[in-house]
């Protein structure tokens, strides 16, 4: 992190503080086994009062507040940005949301002095994450709203802001988060959260998690009989399906490509109505949401006369033997 950027989270501190009133910031990110960010959503809830002033401020800059808000942001790091500017309830509501991103590729000291990544007073709003990935774990820290930065309350009444200010952040790893390494309020599985309140916290929290890496499960299964007839219970085993972390994983059974699941189970049935080529799908998911499919085709062939395999071949020989026999009464 450059200590010189202004984060996100003191910018808001800041901008609360002036305008006296309340600011909620509720973050979600979700991290991939490689470490880059597959989502990181911020959303701020202020009085209607701050929002308004935010709304003039951009005007005056000949901007709409998303213009502006989006402005603060290295946009060619992301792969898409989305704001969103809103009122509920007497509440003002900006939600920011950054999509597929490398930590690595985000540089608040590249900017200086207006352009893009630049919100109007020069400063970066790009999130202030580091993550590094080790041979068999993932480790996370955002420090957005860590500053090192002073910022005072109003002539140091502390209890008057205390509870005022609040941070709720879900970070959402891609293994099982590993409890003795995180600085989270509560964890479950591959998620942390963390509930703080106060006249410090978007100055003086710094979000650390590690996690163990998550290998995605493998899927495979086999068909019995691998050529139906029409009518005929096909048995589909999945038990030839692997996950390398030994997690529990649950299967899913598309029967007909249409993307719908059609059945659940380790070990399926089936029954296909129609003679046709049937391309079947298994997709096998573990517990932390890693997924993989396999899609195979299954030929179930045209019945005979009657529903009878064969039958219709018989026919047609039957029907040559009595065309052979018409020409030869014929030519006697």
């Amino acid at each position: 992190m450059h200590d010189h950027v202004r984060t996100f989270g003191a910018i808001a501190l800041v901008v609360a503080v002036v305008a006296s009133g309340c600011l909620t910031i509720s973050t979600g990110s979700t991290v991939n086994n490689d470490g880059t960010i597959e989502r990181y959503e911020t959303r701020m809830e202020m009085p209607t009062t701050l929002l308004d002033q935010m709304n003039q401020s951009a005007q005056e800059e000949n901007m709409t507040l998303e213009e502006s808000i989006k402005a603060g942001y290295d946009e060619e790091a992301y792969g898409s940005i989305e704001v969103t500017v809103e009122e509920e309830d007497d509440q003002g509501i900006i939600t920011i949301v950054l999509e597929d991103f490398d930590p690595d590729e985000i540089d608040g000291s590249d900017f200086g002095g207006g352009g893009d990544g630049q919100d109007q007073a020069g400063q970066s709003s790009d999130p202030q994450i580091d993550v590094t990935v080790e041979e068999d774990r993932v480790v996370y820290v955002d420090d957005s709203f860590d500053s090192d930065e002073e910022i005072n309350d109003t002539e140091g009444e502390d209890e008057e802001f205390s509870g005022q200010f609040s941070l709720e952040y879900t970070l959402t790893m891609p293994g099982p988060v590993v409890e003795e390494e995180t600085n989270a309020d509560e964890i479950d599985g591959r998620t942390a959260t963390w509930e703080r309140t106060g006249s410090d916290v978007f100055s003086n929290t710094s979000i650390r998690a590690v996690s163990v890496t998550n290998e995605p499960p493998s899927a495979a299964f086999s068909v019995d009989p691998e050529e139906p007839s029409t009518g005929q219970e096909v048995e589909f085993d999945a038990s030839e399906s692997t996950d390398p972390d030994g997690d529990d994983v649950t299967y899913e059974w598309d029967f007909n490509g249409d993307g719908e699941v059609n059945a659940t189970g380790e070990t399926v049935t089936h029954t296909f109505e129609d003679a046709d080529e049937h391309n079947v799908t298994l997709r096998v998911t573990d517990q932390y949401d890693a997924t993989d499919a396999e899609t195979r085709t299954v030929s179930v062939p045209s019945s005979g006369f009657l529903g009878m395999p064969g039958f219709g071949v018989g026919l047609a020989l039957l029907a040559v033997l009595l065309l052979v026999g018409v020409a030869a009464a014929r030519r006697r």
